[in-house]
């Protein structure tokens, strides 16, 4: 059979006996007491710390607030402590607090001093001062003792600020008192804004108004103007025409009186020829030159007597409409409607020069956008360092949630309206440069219209040629309306048919010139009865046209009215590209003022908003000079703080754990020792010699290689690690005195219940003691069965003696653990002395142990 495929010899002989089946069963169960035990021990310690006894000493005087009435702060942190249980408080006084952790009763001690609530309530006086929580700390009770006591003061803190969180958290609003001046400043220049905003609304409104109006009104004027220029244009160009007819008139006016001038030689002729003795000749070469003169004026007569009435009519009706619309306009343009122009054109001058960027509304809204952005970002500084701070107060009370809140609220919504302000004033700034860009071209419209409206006055002036022109032409109508119905009857009597018929008959009679004289005379008074009228009209008729005064003729009235209509027509070019402008500019200044008094609308609405806002805030915040509010600050940022001292302070964590490592590595080695070392001798059985001279023996070799262990590691710890006990003497003493016990103890067990059993419950004893000796965390944090045999078993006074003689001050501690230390070498070395002798007997089985280590 394979070596490694049976199970030998070794498994089987450990089944014969009861002791070696148990053997295997410890074998077994070694692993699992070391790991199971170390992990049950140490599972979850912190959350025994209401098992851990701290004394709380309450020595706080009641103080008095600013409203007259005492509070007792220090008993409310009490009790509140006392409520949370997070640690397990006795309340206590200062003496006996002092003497139970000296003691080892209390780990360590939280005190509430005497001015605790008067400290707090000067955080809103003028000399604030943080409160403080006295703590006194003994490493020589337990080093994470000390260790956890300092977190648990977090705790401890936690509990004062839900108590005091109120007073610290309204101080807190202190931090923030450099923005006092600047909300005070910033608040009353917000309602001068807003008062300046409103009469600013105010005039927008008005102005939107007006320039809806001034835009329908340019509108209407510009259409009016082009209509005007055209007309004017139309009146030049048919001036033009007027002007020939008016030639051609005067010229036909000319023949007309030359043509009555023959007719009055015909009459002298006629009256000649009447007379028949010397009339004859003459009659008949008169008679000749009246029938030429009369069909080549009969042709043209009757035509122009008719237009030469209506033309009288229709130049008569036209000069006096001509002079009163010259009349109106000169007064028009040189009154009302220039004023109304000069002062539009003013007023849209001082509008864009109000408006401009270098202006003082532009400027005022440029600082306040400045100063807004400014305030706006210094609230949001203030906001966090509010956050930061509420931080460092690590606390959740529902006192300081509800305060710090209200604080963000206020902080933010006087944000949020200094945001909304910004917005606002950069909605003005873009109304006003909109107005600026309508305002500039109103005023080079106005200025343009109110050019036109200077040259067509000048052009209208009564000593201008248009006045000029029409005065003429109303002189020359004047003598055209006498003349005309005269020139009108005379050309009625040449044109009748029965002095036509006379004539032709006169003509044809010529050769019965002597039968016909009596006829002809009779004929030719018929036919001159209204050459003299005729002639008095043609001579009219001339004169009108053709005045003796050159400015007073109808043809020179005429081509002066044709030269003012020129000049009326230039100036109506500009006067209508001026209302072009205007009319354009006015459009653009009425689309911008919704929007500027939309702008100034909301502008008002933010800036009394942001006023209210920062008048509150203001009077919300202390007025503290820069000393206090640093002092207030750091009080406030702290509001209780943890004054710890230590009546024995461990030097680092090895010191702290010294006293834990020493007395197992002093165990092992005697355990190591007495693996090699007989803990009894048998050649003394074989003797007479007691039972305590055979225990002591064995033990006093051992004793002296313990001095060796304990010299050569103490040396060790103190030269090569660092190890200063605080009392060297009693520390080398100590560990000497525990060597020895552990020594006997050892020997007491492996004598007793033999050497291999003794070994394991050596080795188990070891693990239990490491878990239940409170070296590492206080003996009250673990679980209850390790706290129950704690007291019996050497290892926890051990871990206790040296602690005292290497960290802390000798007391009473020490000298029980001495004691106790001393019972066990006694009693062991006593009950070895009478174990040995009763071992004198020999049987088979010591002789042939079923086991052995």
């Amino acid at each position: 059979m394979f070596a490694w495929t049976s199970h030998g010899t070794e498994l089987k002989r450990f089944t014969r006996q009861p002791i070696t089946r148990a053997a295997i069963a410890v074998m077994l169960l070694i692993p699992l007491l070391y790991g199971a035990m170390y992990v049950w021990a140490f599972w979850d310690p912190t959350t025994h710390l209401n098992d851990l006894p701290v004394a709380l000493v309450n020595a706080d005087v009641a103080s008095t607030d600013d409203d007259g009435k005492p509070q007792h702060y220090g008993q409310d942190v009490v009790e509140e402590l006392v409520d949370h249980n997070d640690i397990g408080w006795v309340l206590t006084d200062a003496a006996s607090a002092e003497a139970g952790v000296n003691a080892g009763r209390y780990y360590f001690t939280v005190t509430v001093p005497a001015d605790f609530s008067a400290r707090i309530n000067s955080l809103g006086r003028d000399d604030p001062k943080a409160a403080q929580i006295e703590v006194s700390y003994d490493d020589s009770n337990s080093f994470l003792a000390s260790t956890l006591g300092k977190s648990a003061m977090s705790e401890v803190q936690k509990a004062v600020r839900e108590k005091v969180s109120k007073e610290a958290v309204d101080t807190l609003l202190v931090g923030v008192g450099d923005a006092r001046d600047g909300f005070n400043k910033a608040s009353d220049g917000a309602f001068t804004l807003s008062d300046g905003l409103t009469e600013a609304a105010d005039g927008s409104d008005k102005l939107n108004v007006g320039a809806t109006q001034l835009a329908a009104g340019a509108a209407q004027l510009a259409a009016g103007s082009t209509d005007l220029d055209l007309g004017a244009n139309q009146l030049t160009d048919k001036l033009g025409d007027y002007v020939t007819g008016v030639s051609t008139a005067a010229t036909g006016a000319q023949q007309v009186s030359d043509g009555a001038a023959n007719l009055t030689a015909l009459t002298d002729g006629l009256a000649q020829a009447s007379d028949t003795t010397t009339g004859a000749p003459a009659l008949a070469a008169g008679v000749a030159e009246l029938s030429t003169s009369l069909n080549s004026l009969s042709s043209g007569i009757a035509n122009f007597a008719t237009g030469a009435s209506g033309f009288a009519t229709g130049s008569g009706s036209w000069v006096a409409g001509a002079q009163s619309w010259r009349t109106g306009a000169y007064a028009a343009t040189g009154g009302s409607l220039s004023a109304a122009t000069s002062e539009l054109a003013d007023g849209a001058s001082s509008l864009a020069a109000a408006t401009s960027p270098g202006s003082a509304v532009a400027q005022s809204n440029a600082a306040v956008r400045a100063g807004d952005a400014a305030l706006a970002g210094d609230l949001g500084d203030i906001n966090d360092q509010i956050t930061a701070a509420t931080k460092l107060i690590d606390s959740d009370p529902e006192a300081a949630k509800a305060l710090l809140a209200k604080a963000h609220a206020e902080l933010a919504g006087a944000k949020t309206s200094a945001t909304s302000l910004a917005s606002a004033a950069d909605h003005v700034g873009d109304g006003i440069s909109a107005a600026h860009s309508g305002a500039v071209d109103l005023a080079a419209g106005a200025t343009a219209l109110d050019s036109g409206w200077a040259k067509i006055h000048s052009a209208l002036a009564p000593e201008a040629d248009l006045g000029k022109g029409l005065d003429g032409l109303a002189a020359g109508q004047q003598k055209l309306a006498v003349a005309a119905p005269q020139l009108a009857s005379g050309a009625a009597q040449l044109a009748d048919p029965a002095t036509a018929a006379k004539v032709t008959a006169l003509n044809q009679g010529a050769a019965k010139l002597s039968a016909a004289l009596t006829t002809m005379s009779t004929a030719a008074a018929d036919p001159t009865a209204g050459v003299p009228a005729l002639q008095a009209g043609a001579r009219a008729l001339a004169a009108g046209f053709t005045a003796a005064d050159p400015e007073k003729g109808l043809v020179s009235g005429a081509k002066a009215l044709r030269a003012g209509a020129a000049t009326l027509a230039e100036g109506l070019d500009q006067a209508n590209t001026g209302a072009a402008k205007l009319s354009s500019g006015s459009a653009i200044l009425a689309a911008s003022t919704p929007e500027l008094a939309a702008g100034l609308s909301d502008a008002q609405a933010g800036a009394d908003k942001l006023g209210t806002r920062l008048a509150d805030g203001a009077a919300e915040i202390p007025a503290d000079s820069a000393t206090l509010r640093t002092q207030r600050a750091e009080a406030v940022a702290t509001p209780v703080s943890v004054a710890a001292s230590h009546v024995w302070q461990a030097d680092s964590w090895g010191e702290g754990f010294a006293p834990f490592f020493i007395p197992l590595a002093l165990w092992v080695g005697a355990l190591i020792t007495w693996l090699l070392l007989r803990p009894l001798q048998t050649r003394a059985l074989m003797t007479s010699v007691n039972g305590f001279r055979m225990a002591w023996g064995s033990l006093n070799s051992a004793l002296l290689l313990s001095v060796g262990q304990v010299v050569i590691m103490l040396s060790v710890m103190h030269f090569a690690i660092g190890l200063n006990p605080k009392n060297v003497v009693a520390t080398i003493a100590f560990t000497l005195l525990t060597a020895a016990a552990f020594f006997a103890l050892q020997q007491f067990f492996q004598v007793t219940l033999g050497s291999a059993v003794g070994k394991v419950v050596i080795i188990v004893l070891l693990m239990v003691q490491l878990a239940s000796a409170g070296g590492t965390y206080p003996i009250q944090t673990t679980p209850s069965f390790l706290q129950a045999i704690s007291p019996y078993l050497p290892m926890t006074y051990v871990v206790n003696g040296l602690r005292e003689s290497i960290t802390g001050g000798i007391e009473t501690r020490f000298w029980v653990s001495v004691a106790v230390l001393l019972a066990i070498f006694v009693v062991s070395l006593a009950a070895t002395s009478i174990a040995s002798a009763r071992k004198r007997v020999w049987t088979m089985s010591r002789l042939h142990p079923a086991l052995s280590i």
